[in-house]
């Protein structure tokens, strides 16, 4: 079962890996200004971490390393692919335990796509159809814990009365339509169209955490529509975090077209 000279699995590795480098990178300015040019304002000391997880410069080598993994994407070694993942892996722990970049959300799901990696790495030589479709079930296993995550902080008076989204979106953001509506709607109407919508997203959310128990296809495609929704409403930078997640919801749909019992499609 291949695309062109390529064999499926590895196609699909490389297209989460390389998706994985995007979001990673696609805050570039930010985090190189964080971990560099405000290194004067870092906090060296903290009680809860050794001081090796409070110092911008390893923060900076943490954040750089995964541009290793680009070898990767031009590689048939398997053994490359698995010391990809697992740099995937520790350099997103390493990230999160940080004092500086802790709070990020784009590590945390870079380690859990990290763990697909090294998963779908050991299995990248194989055509059988049960790692095959282990590894569908693990990518929308994925997804769903993610969104389970996301559902289960928003479970709170103040998100259901719509207060972060109000303050966050629609009183801060500084494009269309956010500013329309401010300029032209009052602001009780306003709060109230903020509590609807975060009431929305909180049920979404909870309905998405169950979708690794959907139909594949079903699955894949309402994870991609919603967060693609995100990340349009939130601005690129979002993608930051949630385009590993976007990628292996397309990579799921893609195994679920490609199944090993399917008639072999080329390119």
């Amino acid at each position: 079962m291949t695309t062109g000279a390529v064999p499926l699995r590895w196609l699909v590795w490389r297209f989460v890996m390389a998706s994985c480098l995007l979001a990673w990178f696609v805050k570039l300015p930010i985090q190189t200004k964080l971990f560099f040019q405000g290194a004067e304002n870092a906090i060296y000391s903290q009680s809860l971490l050794p001081d090796w997880l409070c110092r911008p410069d390893l923060g900076g080598v943490f954040y750089f390393a995964p541009a290793l993994n680009l070898w990767s994407l031009f590689t048939r070694r398997r053994g490359v692919l698995l010391g990809a993942g697992a740099l995937q892996v520790l350099c997103s722990l390493l990230m999160l335990w940080h004092v500086q970049s802790y709070n990020d959300f784009t590590h945390l799901t870079g380690f859990w796509v990290g763990l697909w990696l090294c998963w779908w790495a050991a299995q990248v030589d194989k055509n059988d159809e049960a790692s095959h479709w282990h590894g569908v079930a693990l990518a929308l296993g994925i997804v769903s814990l993610c969104w389970l995550g996301g559902a289960v902080g928003k479970l709170t008076p103040e998100y259901w009365r719509g207060e972060p989204f109000y303050d966050l979106y629609f009183m801060e953001k500084d494009y269309f339509p956010f500013t329309y509506w401010r300029a032209h709607l009052p602001p009780a109407q306003i709060h109230l169209m903020a509590q609807w919508f975060s009431r929305i997203v909180v049920v979404t959310e909870c309905l998405l955490a169950t979708s690794v128990f959907w139909p594949t296809r079903l699955a894949a495609i309402s994870n991609l529509l919603a967060l693609t929704g995100m990340v349009i409403i939130s601005q690129l930078q979002l993608f930051s975090v949630l385009g590993p997640l976007m990628a292996l919801s397309i990579a799921a749909a893609w195994l679920h077209d490609q199944a090993p019992n399917a008639p072999q499609k080329t390119a």
